[in-house]
């Protein structure tokens, strides 16, 4: 990271502050929140992208826009948003403009050597407002909120819980792929379902079954077989009411019964052509796991 050497700087040494100091100082800042956020993000991180980091909710419905205040996360730096309001119509987008307004009090403007005063004290922004796709820094609906986005380590498992909803199964298909269960949006690149009942296994590629990221084996339920099903021995005293009447014993009526035999036996229980079931899934939060 980048550093000042202040060591020299003593009791009456001091130093000419340059532009190339105020640069470095400036660099040294924008790089130690890069590293924050890319870390936050994950290996998946796009620079062309936006990433809330706090507020920008869009409080509006179809084309009109209510966006509260927050921050975002731009090319390696981060910005703050002021609150919008404002209507879209074709073929325009909510897009995200960076702005540079002056700090003015008891900062602009600033003498310099050569007589002159000028303004340098730059508050930069991005301000969300009704523009043509592409036109401004990205899009509203393109920006990845990173309210949402999963936070784990390689191999762990978590409960995540998807934007704007409580029912999972009609945006499934937006953040995961229907076949390998492997996340396909920003938000869980580099995640794979691993929900209700699924057990994470080792990647080996010498095994045909675990050979590849993203298989699955198993099902959601299983009809047992009959060589399923487990034996269950049994022995059943045979009573007679009195006399013995060779293969034939009467119900038992009174407490003069006595055994006269038992029968020792198998029997099949339960309902071996009844699936049972094996996974239950959760409808409001997927279990994750994070694999690159």
């Amino acid at each position: 990271m980048k550093i000042l050497n202040t060591v020299p700087i003593v009791s009456g040494v001091s130093m000419y502050v340059k532009g190339g100091t105020l640069n470095f100082l400036q660099l040294a800042n924008r790089e130690m929140f890069s590293e924050l956020m890319t870390s936050r993000i994950g290996s998946f991180y796009d620079s062309t992208k936006g990433y809330v980091v706090n507020g920008c909710v869009n409080f509006g419905s179809g084309s009109t826009y209510n966006i509260s205040s927050g921050s975002v996360f731009f090319n390696g730096e981060i910005y703050l948003v002021p609150a919008a309001s404002f209507t879209i119509s074709a073929p325009n987008v909510a897009v995200g403009v960076i702005t540079t307004t002056q700090f003015i009090a008891d900062a602009d403007p600033t003498d310099f050597t050569d007589g002159n005063q000028r303004n340098v004290h730059n508050i930069r922004q991005i301000v969300f407002q009704s523009g043509l796709s592409g036109s401004g820094a990205f899009n509203f609906n393109d920006a990845v909120n990173l309210a949402y986005r999963p936070i784990g380590g390689i191999g762990q498992t978590i409960e995540w819980l998807m934007p704007g909803s409580s029912s999972q199964n009609s945006q499934l298909s937006t953040y995961f792929d229907s076949s390998s269960l492997q996340g396909i949006h920003p938000l869980t690149l580099g995640w794979i379902i691993d929900d209700g009942g699924y057990v994470a296994a080792g990647y080996l590629a010498s095994d045909p079954k675990f050979g590849s990221i993203g298989v699955t084996q198993g099902s959601d339920t299983h009809t047992i077989i009959a060589n399923e099903v487990p034996v269950l021995s049994v022995s059943i005293p045979l009573m007679e009411n009195g006399t013995a009447q060779g293969d034939t014993h009467p119900a038992v009526t009174d407490n003069n019964a006595v055994q006269i035999s038992t029968y020792n036996g198998t029997v099949n229980t339960g309902s071996p052509n009844t699936p049972i079931q094996l996974i239950q899934r959760t409808k409001t939060k997927l279990k994750i796991t994070r694999y690159a």
